[in-house]
C-alpha cells in the first residue's frame, strides 16, 4: 500500500507541474495578445481575483475555464 501512495503522489507532482507550466503559457499569451486580466476575466464569466488566482499557481482553473482560456488566446493543446 505504501508503494502506491508513492507511485500516486509522485503523478501528482508530475501533474501539477504540467498544469503550472500550462498556466505560464496562457498567462505569456494572455500578455502578448494584448488582454487585460479584465479583459479576459470578463469573456470568461469569472472574476478578476480567479484569473489572478489561476495565473499565480494558487488555484486550478475548471476544466470548462481552462479550454475556455486556450480557445479564447488561440492556444493548440496536444496531449501525448
Amino acid at each position: 500500500m505504501a508503494f502506491a501512495r508513492k507511485t500516486r503522489s509522485k503523478r501528482v507532482k508530475i501533474i501539477e507541474s504540467q498544469v503550472d507550466e500550462l498556466l505560464e503559457v496562457l498567462r505569456e499569451k494572455r500578455i502578448s495578445t494584448g488582454y487585460t486580466q479584465e479583459q479576459l476575466a470578463e469573456i470568461l464569466e469569472i472574476s478578476v481575483v480567479s484569473l489572478q488566482a489561476y495565473e499565480n499557481k494558487r488555484r486550478t482553473p475548471s476544466l470548462n475555464v481552462f479550454l475556455g482560456m486556450c480557445i479564447e488566446l488561440d492556444c493548440k493543446i496536444k496531449l501525448k
